[in-house]
């Protein structure tokens, strides 16, 4: 099941600044979700994001069926991957040329959180 109770806006002084959501999987993957998030550049670096993805990860172990949550992030954006990090989540590899961002063929990073008691 995906749809309004996977993807929530971020407010700030009643504003929206961004938006947080999971993408729940199936078959094979049904017990995995790929956790997804934006931020308006006036609110980065307030710990805003950290904060919004520890609560979605908890949203994420506590409303649904889920073993494992992933962050595929552009190799190049050290903001996200110190987000996912002080977040919890572990690195796992890095995927060679696998997104395409602005026409440019890049790698991303994988990081992933495992619910505490598997």
């Amino acid at each position: 099941m995906q749809g309004s109770e996977t993807n929530l806006a971020i407010e700030v002084n009643s504003e929206a600044a961004g938006s947080i959501g999971l993408v729940l999987q199936s078959d094979v993957a049904r017990r995995s979700a790929e956790i997804g998030y934006w931020m308006r550049e006036a609110h980065w670096g307030h710990g805003i994001m950290t904060e919004a993805v520890r609560e979605m990860t908890a949203y994420g172990f506590d409303h649904f069926d889920l073993i494992r949550i992933y962050a595929p992030i552009f190799a190049w954006n050290l903001a996200s991957i110190r987000v996912v990090e002080k977040a919890g989540y572990q690195f796992e590899g890095r995927r060679l040329k696998a997104v395409v961002k602005d026409g440019q063929i890049i790698d991303d990073l994988m990081y992933a959180i495992i619910r505490k008691d598997q």
